[in-house]
């Protein structure tokens, strides 16, 4: 799927706001490490930034989603 096709998802379509990232698909080496590596640097700087900005319901929607996901851990 190209990152066009991703922006129009129907994912995309219910959300508020989109961010949208993505590139070729590679096999395993160095550049698919990296491209993983700035995704989830993106990830984490914009759960940090929702943190410090919405504060305590900010937490509790962030102790929500590791109640869900602990049943899931590997």
């Amino acid at each position: 799927m190209t990152e066009e096709g991703r922006a129009r998802s129907p994912l995309t379509e219910t959300a508020t706001h989109t961010l949208v990232a993505g590139g070729q698909d590679l096999v395993f080496g160095l550049e698919t490490t990296a491209s993983r590596i700035a995704h989830l640097t993106a990830v984490d700087a914009l759960t940090a930034t929702l943190l410090a900005n919405r504060g305590e319901e900010a937490e509790r929607a962030l102790d929500l989603s590791a109640d869900v996901t602990a049943d899931h851990a590997y």
